[in-house]
C-alpha cells in the first residue's frame, strides 16, 4: 500500500481545489487597482496600489509578486495608518474568507517602467498558482526632469530672496509661489514646459497659480536660459530668475531617459 506524507496531501488538497476553483473561471486571486501613478521625477518615486482578494477558499500565507524588478518595481510594506483592507506584508498572508481574505498591495515605481502588471502568485519557492490584473490596468510610468528657478533681489542674481523653486516638468501646470522684493506674496505658475540643450521654454502665468487661460497676463513660450539672470514679473519691485540644477535630458519633452 503506497503511503502519502502529510505535506504531500496537503499540497494534493490544494492542488485538487485549485484545479476545481480554475474549472469555474474564477482567478486564484483578484487584483483590482486603486491608484495607478503615471509619472515620477529624477529624484523621486511613486505608489501603485491595488487590492488583493484570496478566492482559493484556503489560507495562504507564502504570497509573493512575482515580477518585481529591482530598482524598477518593489513591494511596499509601509503602512501610514490603519487602513482598511490592511498593507499586505512580504510574503503576503490571506485568510480563506472575511475582511482578512484581502489586502493593500502597494508597489513602489522607482524609475520609467511599461505595460507592467504585478504577478501574484502562491508560493514564490514554487509558483504554480498565479493572477494577474486585468491588461487594461497595465502600469506604464514615465519618468521626467527636476530643475530649479532660484529667485533674487539683484539684477547680478547674487542675493538670494528666498527658496528656489521646484519645478516637476511632468506636471503640465505647475503653481509656485514666492516674496518679492517688498514683501508681497507672488504666486503664479508656469505650463507646457519644453527642454533644449540650453534653455527652458514655458508658458508662464506669473498672477495665476491654476495657469487660467483669461488671466491678464499670460507670457506665451518665455524662454529661460542656462547662467542667465532674467527679471521676471512681478507684483512691486523687480525680482529677478535664474535656472538651475538644470541637466539637459536630450528631448523636447524633459522625459528622463536614464
Amino acid at each position: 500500500m503506497k503511503r502519502f506524507s502529510f505535506s504531500s496531501l496537503v499540497l494534493f488538497s490544494l492542488g485538487a481545489l485549485l484545479a476545481s476553483q480554475a474549472s469555474f473561471a474564477l482567478p486564484y486571486f483578484s487584483i483590482e487597482p486603486v491608484s495607478l501613478p503615471t509619472h515620477i521625477t529624477t529624484s523621486s518615486s511613486a505608489v501603485a496600489s491595488y487590492i488583493i482578494t484570496n478566492n482559493t477558499g484556503i489560507a495562504l500565507n507564502a504570497i509573493g509578486i512575482k515580477n518585481l524588478i529591482p530598482g524598477v518595481v518593489s513591494q511596499d510594506t509601509t503602512s501610514v495608518g490603519p487602513l482598511s483592507p490592511a498593507v499586505c506584508t512580504n510574503p503576503i498572508t490571506l485568510a480563506a474568507s472575511g475582511s482578512k481574505a484581502s489586502c493593500l498591495l502597494q508597489i513602489k515605481v522607482s524609475n520609467r517602467i511599461a505595460n507592467w502588471l504585478p504577478e501574484v502568485c502562491d508560493s514564490l519557492k514554487n509558483p504554480i498558482y498565479c493572477s494577474l490584473p486585468k491588461k487594461i490596468y497595465e502600469l506604464t510610468v514615465i519618468k521626467y526632469i527636476l530643475f530649479y528657478k532660484a529667485i533674487y533681489d539683484d539684477k547680478a542674481c547674487k542675493i538670494s530672496a528666498g527658496p528656489a523653486i521646484v519645478v516637476d516638468t511632468g506636471v503640465y501646470c505647475h503653481p509656485y509661489s514666492y516674496y518679492d522684493s517688498q514683501g508681497v506674496l507672488f504666486k503664479g505658475a508656469i505650463a507646457n514646459i519644453r527642454c533644449y540643450k540650453d534653455r527652458i521654454v514655458a508658458d508662464n502665468y506669473p498672477f495665476s497659480p491654476t495657469c487660467d487661460p483669461k488671466a491678464k497676463i499670460i507670457e506665451k513660450n518665455s524662454a529661460l536660459y542656462v547662467g542667465a539672470c532674467k527679471e521676471a514679473i512681478s507684483h512691486e519691485g523687480p525680482v529677478f530668475e535664474k535656472l538651475i540644477g538644470y541637466k539637459y535630458p536630450g528631448n523636447i519633452k524633459c522625459i528622463d531617459t536614464k
